[in-house]
C-alpha cells in the first residue's frame, strides 16, 4: 500500500512542481495540521484574485438578484444586486458612470426618433439631450413646436418654445442658458 501512494505522489510530482510554478499553489508549513516540525508537506491549491472575485460577484448575485428599480429592503432603499442607497449612497464615480449611460442612452434615442437631431450643431444637440434627461423621452415628444421649428432651422422660435415652457418655470436660470444656447447654437462664455 505505501508503494502506491509513493508512486502516485512521485507521478504527480511533475505537476505539481509545474503548478507551484505558474503560482497556482501555495505551501504552508504552519498551518493547523502542518507544524514546522512536521514532515508533512502542505499544499493548497489558490486561485486569483480575479477567479475569486467572479465567484464571490456569482454567490452574490444569485443570493440577492436583480431589482431594476428601488425597493425596500429592511427599511432602506436598494437597487440592483441590493446596493443599499439609504445607508451607503453612490460615489461621485459611480454617478458619473451613470450620467455617461443616460446620455448615450438618451443620444440614441433621440438620434432614431428625430431625423433632425443629427442636422443640430453640437451645443443644440445638448440642449436637447439635457431637457431629454430631465422630463424624459415622453416630456421631450410634448415639445411639438419645438421640433417643428428645428426642422425649419427656425431657432429662434425653438429658443422661444424652450422659454416659454412650464420647464422653464420649474428649473429657474438653466431655461435661460438651454434657450439661448439653442438660438445661437454656440455655448455661453461663463468665463
Amino acid at each position: 500500500m505505501r508503494k502506491l501512494k509513493l508512486a502516485t505522489i512521485v507521478s504527480a510530482l511533475p505537476l505539481l512542481l509545474g503548478c507551484s510554478t505558474l503560482g497556482w499553489l501555495d505551501t504552508h508549513e504552519d498551518d493547523v495540521g502542518c507544524a514546522s516540525d512536521s514532515k508533512t508537506l502542505c499544499i493548497e491549491i489558490s486561485k486569483d484574485s480575479k477567479q475569486v472575485q467572479a465567484e464571490l460577484e456569482a454567490m452574490m448575485i444569485r443570493h440577492e438578484g436583480y431589482r431594476r428599480h428601488p425597493y425596500t429592503d429592511r427599511g432602506t432603499t436598494a437597487i440592483g444586486y441590493g446596493r443599499n442607497l439609504t445607508n451607503n449612497g453612490i460615489t461621485e464615480d459611480e454617478a458619473l458612470h451613470l450620467l455617461r449611460q443616460d446620455i448615450d442612452r438618451i443620444t440614441q434615442h433621440l438620434e432614431t426618433t428625430y431625423p433632425v437631431f443629427d442636422r443640430l450643431t453640437n451645443p443644440r444637440r445638448a440642449v436637447l439631450i439635457s431637457m431629454t434627461y430631465m422630463l424624459g423621452e415622453k416630456g421631450i415628444s410634448e415639445f411639438a413646436y419645438m421640433w417643428e421649428n428645428l426642422e425649419k432651422a427656425d431657432y429662434n422660435r425653438a429658443a422661444l418654445e424652450i422659454y416659454l415652457s412650464r420647464m422653464c418655470g420649474q428649473i429657474g436660470n438653466r431655461c435661460g442658458e438651454l434657450a439661448k444656447i439653442m438660438e445661437t447654437g454656440e455655448y455661453e462664455n461663463n468665463s
